[in-house]
């Protein structure tokens, strides 16, 4: 997993740690540098992994990393102004309000908000 430290954006590894897969994957879905680590949907795989997860913060950590738990992540993504699927991605708010007007074409596709967004 060193040889990811450095690797453009999306590069991934697919791992094993103590006998699970884990998707090891550059960008951790904020700005700024991260990795997104993916665990098998497999009940029993991730029971194994949960024995194993203290294990696997430690090794993260020895290599440098800082780790940050779901709602340390969850706190950088609003303070950061990331919309998420089910909470600002929604009918409720366009792109505009959702911070994604650098992201939608205003001459093509079909979205909330297109029409206010052209004006």
């Amino acid at each position: 997993a060193e040889d990811l430290v450095g690797s453009p954006l999306g590069t991934h590894r697919l791992l094993n740690f103590k006998g699970s897969p884990v998707m090891v994957a550059v960008g951790g879905g904020l700005p700024g540098p991260g990795y997104t680590f993916i665990t098998d949907e497999d009940e029993s795989a991730l029971i194994s992994m949960q024995d194993g997860v203290a294990d696997l913060w430690g090794t993260l950590v020895d290599m440098g990393a800082t780790p940050a738990g779901e709602d340390t992540w969850e706190r950088l993504r609003v303070l950061t102004g990331v919309p998420k699927p089910g909470a600002e991605l929604t009918e409720d708010y366009n792109a505009l309000e959702a911070g994604l007007y650098s992201a939608v074409s205003l001459e093509k596709g079909c979205y909330i908000g297109q029409e206010t967004l052209a004006k």
